[in-house]
């Protein structure tokens, strides 16, 4: 007898003139993927129709874009499926990157560990005046050695260091100096207008050019860090061969169902 469960579909997705919108939608989780999440989010991105010629990525609710991987999750690897974990985050990437079409992330309320690097793979990053950018991981003894080469090429090895080591959070405004996000807008009312305007502007431009210019961009982010990629991925996972991982993250939770 097969015990595995199916997860729901943690995305809704809507193709209108030319333009796929993908929705993260846990809202209750706020928006965290899980493994299985980070995979089907890979096939949408990797599946996209012929037709389709930008692709927006947002969060349902107000209170965030995406806060990571699923906490609860992360309290259950072990390093076996720690690397699973990683290799689907490697997969999902790897998506982003090689997709031949524009990705603008409309990013609202917190974008954190996973969420922020979605948002770093898309090519623009509309934000709203309350959105939060960091990189919690170490707060949880997981180092994020997954794809932040690409975080450090955006903000600078300070301020992702800063980041990293100590858990803090940005700003949309303090992200908008360090060059991470590309325009703030008031409200999720104004980002999706200038999405669509966006949009509008992306499609009138020739699909084949902005093909060729996305490979050329991305050979110039991927030649610095291919290879250490493979050496992160099992770095990070050794994180779960001890327990300490799982209980921070059970003390977290602790204090969350408490509060």
């Amino acid at each position: 007898m097969n015990n595995a469960k199916t997860l729901k579909s943690a995305f809704d997705i809507e193709v209108r003139e030319g333009v796929l919108t993908v929705w993260i939608n846990r809202p209750a989780s706020l928006n965290a993927l899980r493994s299985g999440d980070k995979l089907e989010l890979a096939t949408i991105i990797e599946g996209v129709a012929p037709d389709v010629r930008v692709i927006l990525i947002r969060g349902v609710g107000t209170r965030a874009f995406c806060a990571g991987a699923d906490i609860k999750e992360l309290a259950k690897h072990s390093v076996g499926s720690g690397v699973a974990s990683l290799s689907a985050e490697a997969r999902l990437f790897d998506a982003f990157l090689r997709c031949p079409l524009p990705i603008v992330a409309m990013v609202n309320g917190y974008a954190l560990g996973l969420g922020l690097i979605i948002a770093c793979v898309c090519d623009v990053i509309l934000a709203t005046e309350d959105a939060v950018f960091g990189m919690p991981e170490v707060r949880n003894s997981v180092p994020a050695g997954m794809q932040t080469q690409l975080l450090v090429d955006i903000i600078g090895l300070n301020r992702a260091r800063y980041l990293l080591y100590t858990g803090a959070q940005l700003s949309a405004a303090t992200a908008r100096e360090a060059g991470l996000v590309s325009e703030i807008l008031p409200d999720l009312d104004a980002i999706e207008a200038r999405a669509g305007e966006l949009a509008a502007t992306l499609k009138s431009l020739p699909k084949e050019g902005l093909a060729l210019q996305k490979r050329v961009v991305d050979s110039w982010i991927r030649n610095p860090f291919n290879a250490n990629i493979e050496g992160n991925l099992y770095l990070a996972a050794s994180a779960f061969g001890d327990a300490t991982p799982a209980n921070e993250i059970g003390r977290f939770l602790a204090k969350k169902s408490g509060s």
